[in-house]
């Protein structure tokens, strides 16, 4: 049998996963019970996938298969005693082994058969990924008899347990951030982006409902709104974030094998928890932005509350208004020489952020942190063309510096006016 690819960069990897979720939505969206019929393949190999009511039922086919009684034997030892008995029913009635072992093991056993189905059908689908040529469509035959709804999956469900399969191992940050999330995001998807724009593929999903291709689409929207392809200038940034609304909408983006994380309606607290992982390193103290007061008394009164800004708040190391349309810094202070640079990145994610997301309604605040620092951004009222930047220190305290962001916000509104 063909090893599927397992290196997250590999073209191979993508067309697998592409080819995945193509064929298993077809199933998911034809209520008809079928037969997808492919092959003969390259290897001489055929496959046919039982399925009905928009569920797989089984995938036979493919040379060098496991039996389900394997499968059972190797997941559940005990069932090897009822194994005999249950063929030779089988045979004889002309019926699926899976409902003859259900009958004689009762509950229990319907447990340890829908898992060895579910094992032998993920080892085959991967096998069929592996040997379909791109370009080839199945042959779809109607079934006359009705499938039993007790021993199939959702179309969803298996290309998820696929994916796992496929790509066993976590791939960096945007995985341990929807792990360390959990229960307590509304949705947490996680896709790989292909190099050149392809169509990404889902690795991972928690809390659709119903976890289906159908709601996966809005996930990918949400994580399509916050996702920006990087510029020249972020060529080697190893990671990006972006938060963006209340409740947040997270966006976690691992270059190298390229990787996102869409984690959906996450409070504060789970926001800053997670910021504080992902910079693996401790919080700079609350103190560490302070500077020695530089404007004289003749400096306008937006530049003095600019610069107070970046000095209350720990980490800042330049504060500015600016336009979000265009990005332009219209007013700001730089608390460490050569902080420009950061508080003219901090205006292109504020307007990329901003302009994008803000059609839906999320964008009362963002967050992101690039390889040029964290940028805390916020609007100075609803639907407002202006915004606070503060561009920070990758380890700033981000719970103290969300806090005095906020405050800020209203007296360089006030001044600005």
């Amino acid at each position: 049998m063909p090893e599927p690819s397992a290196d997250p960069g590999d073209a191979g990897l993508h067309r697998q996963l592409g080819f995945l979720a193509q064929l298993l939505e077809a199933v998911e969206q034809t209520p008809t019970a079928g037969l997808w019929k492919y092959g003969p393949l390259p290897d001489g190999s055929r496959f046919d996938l039982v399925a009905g009511a928009g569920r797989l039922r089984f995938v036979a086919g493919g040379s060098e298969e496991e039996r389900l009684g394997t499968q059972l034997e190797r997941l559940y030892p005990e069932m090897a005693r009822l194994l005999p008995e249950a063929l030779e029913r089988a045979r004889a009635e002309r019926r699926p082994l899976g409902e003859v072992l259900i009958e004689a093991g009762g509950p229990r056993a319907e447990l340890a058969v829908r898992a060895a189905l579910k094992a032998q059908m993920v080892k085959r689908l991967l096998h069929l990924a592996a040997l379909t040529p791109p370009g080839v469509e199945a042959h779809f035959e109607a079934l006359r008899t009705a499938v039993d709804l007790r021993l199939t999956f959702a179309a969803f469900e298996t290309y998820l347990a696929c994916a796992r399969a496929l790509v066993p191992t976590p791939l960096d940050v945007a995985h341990r951030a929807a792990a360390d999330i959990g229960s307590r995001a509304r949705t947490s998807v996680v896709v790989l982006q292909e190099r050149g724009g392809g169509q990404d593929v889902v690795l991972s999903a928690i809390g659709l409902s119903p976890p289906s291709f159908e709601t996966l689409d809005h996930a990918l929207r949400n994580l399509g709104a916050l996702a920006r392809q990087p510029t020249d200038r972020e060529t080697g940034d190893p990671l990006q974030l972006a938060c963006v609304g209340t409740p947040r909408h997270w966006r976690v983006v691992v270059s190298g094998p390229i990787c996102a994380a869409l984690l959906d309606d996450v409070d504060d607290e789970t926001s800053t928890s997670l910021l504080a992982r992902v910079l693996e390193r401790a919080p700079a103290p609350p103190d560490a932005g302070v500077r020695a007061v530089t404007l004289d008394a003749s400096a306008p009164p937006l530049a003095h509350t600019l610069e107070a800004a970046a000095v209350d708040v720990p980490g800042c190391l330049a504060a500015g208004l600016v336009h979000v349309p265009t990005g332009e810094v219209q007013s700001g202070f730089l608390a460490e020489e050569g902080a420009g640079l950061r508080l003219g990145r901090g205006a292109l994610v504020a307007a990329d952020l901003l302009s994008g997301p803000a059609s839906a309604g999320l964008a009362d605040e963002a967050w992101a942190l690039t390889r040029r620092g964290l940028f805390l951004i916020f609007p100075m009222q609803p639907d407002s063309q202006q915004a606070l930047v503060l561009a920070c220190r990758r380890a700033t305290n981000v719970g103290v510096a969300l806090a005095l962001g906020r405050q800020w916000r209203v007296r360089v509104g006030d001044h600005a006016r």
